[in-house]
């Protein structure tokens, strides 16, 4: 509804614009142009009010940014402390990897946070409320006004005598196909055309001249003619729906003005002056003092500008055609809404040189807070644009030195290969930004390829005090560096030392501050749309889609878990949330085949089938990178409909989208492991029979080594598929660390086939 709002204030306005020029020019063009056209033009202009459709351009002139932006349901919509809207920000698994899992463990406070703040609604939520209770007040009192006219009206009217006769002559050269009934009523004020479906003409209980008769009749069958009252019916639903724009109103008054000029000029054409002197006089002594009401042609003395229709009346003037006005007024109308952006997702060209420039200058933004001298050469930076529109990432590298490998845990981007020598960045800096805002969403320091630290540095902490200093320092940095990072409270995070916290669950803001202890710096920073709610329905949701598509053949009896999610964001109508890895835990279906051949092996080795058995109850661990796109509905809720899950592909290093062929490919891969895992187990433990359920036992030769991993969970952590090709097609080659107790590695190599719709182990063979 947030999103209808904005097109609705944008029409309006752009609208407002043609209408406020029109108006100023009506004593100009009424001059030049007949109230057929000017009935016309104001015609198209209640349309274009109706037609919710705007251009879109590449460049948006002119932009309003509204603030719907989450408050409570009790808090006044102009708060003094309120912060702006935060900007939609997406930072990459990458960008964010030293970044720790401080989230996960502030969940519960979250919770009962918002179960304290109450339900949280939009301030866009709030106006489009007001907004449809005005369209509803209005269309209200118009439609209870109308009802008791109508019945009013119509309460003991009798027909007119020989009607018939008096609407052929007074009907004469209109060619009209039908006739309106004529009544008599001593409610009436004035002559009028009410009714849709079946229209009637209204006499109020008034002795007429056989003249006055004829021309009054004439006057009412011209506007039934020309469909004057849904032509007011258009103009009543364009002023309901922008019930708060006065020009509308004046819009509104004016086509009334030209529809009864038009009746005018229609039933005087071709007539001498003493026939439009009596129709004049006829039309001023049938108006009433009284107003009437918007779906009628009531002729109100106040809604009249009796001289200069009068005069009109009996001197017609000769006018220009009006096609030109027509279609300059249609072009006008549509493309100033297209120069005209409202709402929050205001378009802005990106100026990538200019954003190119500004790493100097954002250098100097994060600076403070890093080590003395983190970077020597701040304009020897690199500038990339990150996974979505609107990110791009800055990043300095310095003091390269060599090295013989990639130290684990430390920082890929880090190293650098040139000339086959290996080299690591004694310093690396990367400050990510809103390129639409400018606003900077996340910097990492990196010291030798590192970006965190280990509790070794952080027991020899010595630049703070007390774990009290560590915190005002935090919150320091949050009231100079954050727009009103003053508001924000940050919790250490008790689970990983030297990370904080702060949930602004107003705006939906997560704010993540990683502090070196021992140099007194801030060595991380990062700012991400946070939306409790929204995450707990993509998880159920994503759980749903594993069940639903992977069910067939593997039992899930522990949900997904789904924690370490490292970044979210809302965008063009759209949440985003990834997950580096997701946790998995599932295990296999026992086919027909598998039922048969445990009953097999516990009528011969009760003790062995135990041990089998117990493998497959057990639950083993997947892990997944996932990244979920669901599109913002109406009232601020997730439309889970159009939904989609993202795997990311290593061999490509792209997000692709789950389908049925890669779901298939996900389902006999786990089915793949588990058996290999399952065969290697029993190789370790050399048990033929164990092994004969998964596979081949002839000619395969036991090792004489004691091997240390015998545990399904942990040898499918150690399987390489060697194959890309996973459909059954073709045989599938795969390798199993096998580690002695002497940390020395064997390697059991296996191909599997499917065999009557199950994988089997067909060979396999031993390599020290």
């Amino acid at each position: 509804m947030e999103k209808l709002l904005e097109i609705v204030l944008q029409i309006s306005l752009s609208t407002a614009a043609v209408i406020g020029v029109l108006l100023l020019l009506v004593p100009l063009w009424q001059k030049r142009y007949s109230a057929r056209w000017r009935k016309a033009i104001w015609l198209l202009l209640a349309v274009r009010l109706l037609i919710p459709f705007s251009p879109e351009l590449s460049v948006t002139p002119v932009q309003m940014d509204m603030n719907w932006q989450a408050v409570p349901v009790w808090q006044s919509a102009a708060m003094d402390n309120a912060m702006p809207d935060a900007a939609d920000v997406a930072v990459t698994g990458d960008a964010v990897q030293t970044v720790s899992n401080a989230a996960q463990n502030n969940v519960a406070v979250v919770t009962d946070t918002e179960e304290a703040t109450g339900m949280q609604v939009s301030r866009g939520e709030v106006w489009a409320l007001i907004w449809l209770i005005g369209i509803s007040l209005f269309l209200l009192i118009h439609g209870i006004q109308y009802v008791i006219f109508y019945r009013k009206v119509l309460k003991n009217a009798l027909s007119l005598p020989e009607q018939h006769d008096l609407l052929r002559q007074a009907g004469a050269g209109l060619k009209l196909r039908s006739y309106p009934d004529v009544l008599v009523s001593g409610e009436a004020q004035g002559p009028m055309l009410i009714g849709f479906m079946k229209p009637m003409i209204i006499l109020p209980e008034r002795i007429y001249s056989q003249q006055e008769l004829l021309l009054i009749l004439r006057h009412e069958l011209v506007h039934h003619q020309q469909h004057d009252l849904w032509y007011k019916l258009v103009l009543l639903v364009a002023n309901a729906v922008h019930w708060f724009n006065p020009l509308v109103y004046l819009l509104i008054g004016q086509a009334n003005r030209d529809v009864e000029q038009v009746c005018d000029e229609k039933v005087v054409a071709n007539q001498d002056m003493a026939y439009r002197k009596a129709y004049s006089m006829t039309i001023l002594q049938a108006m009433s003092n009284n107003r009437g009401i918007a779906l009628s042609t009531y002729l109100s003395k106040e809604a009249q500008n009796g001289k200069k229709r009068f005069t009109a009346i009996l001197y017609p003037q000769q006018y220009k055609k009006g096609l030109l006005l027509l279609c300059v007024v249609i072009t006008a109308a549509v493309g100033i809404s297209g120069c005209l952006q409202v709402g929050t997702d205001a378009a802005v060209e990106i100026d990538e040189e200019a954003l190119k420039g500004m790493g100097a200058e954002l250098y100097k933004q994060v600076a403070p807070w890093l080590p003395e001298h983190a970077i020597q050469n701040t304009e020897a930076y690199t500038f990339q644009t990150g996974n979505n529109d609107s990110q791009r990432y800055y990043t300095w590298k310095e003091l390269p030195v060599e090295v013989s490998e990639i130290e684990g845990g430390t920082w890929p981007a880090a190293y650098v290969q040139i000339d086959d020598k290996l080299y690591r960045y004694q310093h690396m800096l990367e400050v990510w930004i809103d390129a639409d805002t400018q606003e900077i969403t996340a910097f990492t320091y990196y010291k030798d390829g590192w970006g965190y630290y280990d509790e070794e540095l952080l027991a020899a902490s010595s630049f703070f005090q007390t774990e009290e200093s560590k915190q005002h320092y935090v919150e320091q940095f949050a009231e100079d560096f954050i727009p009103d990072g003053s508001r924000l409270v940050f919790q250490k995070d008790s689970n990983v030392s030297g990370d904080y916290t702060a949930m602004d669950e107003k705006n939906h803001m997560e704010y993540l501050i990683d502090l070196d202890p021992v140099t007194g710096s801030i060595h991380s920073y990062q700012k991400r749309f946070f939306h409790l709610a929204w995450q707990n329905e993509l998880e159920n949701w994503a759980v749903d889609q594993y069940r639903k598509n992977m069910g067939d053949v593997i039992e899930f009896p522990l949900d997904i878990e789904a924690k370490e999610y490292n970044f979210q964001w809302k965008k063009d109508g759209q949440y985003i949330l990834a997950y580096p890895s997701d946790r998995f835990y599932w295990r296999p279906k026992l086919t027909t085949q598998m039922e048969q051949k445990l009953e097999r092996l516990r009528q011969i080795d009760e003790q062995q089938y135990e041990v089998v058995y117990r493998s497959y109850q057990g639950t083993f661990l997947k892990r997944f990178s996932s990244y979920i796109v669901a599109d913002i509905a109406g009232k601020n809720k997730l439309d889970l409909s159009t939904a989609q899950l993202y795997y990311y592909d290593e061999t490509n290093s792209a997000w692709k989208p789950w389908d049925g062929e890669r779901w298939q490919w996900e389902k006999n891969r786990m089915q793949i492991e588990w058996t290999a895992a399952s065969y290697a187990r029993a190789y370790c433990e050399k048990q033929r029979e164990a092994m004969s359920l998964f596979g081949v036992v002839d000619g395969i030769v036991f090792s004489e080594r004691t091997y240390r991993y015998v545990y399904n969970s942990v040898l499918m952590d150690h399987c390489k598929i060697a194959t890309t090709n996973l459909d059954g097609s073709e045989l599938v080659a795969l390798q199993v660390e096998l580690t002695t107790e002497d940390d020395s590695v064997d390697y059991l190599t296996m191909q599997l086939e499917k065999v009557n719709g199950e994988w089997q182990v067909t060979g396999a063979w031993l390599e020290k």
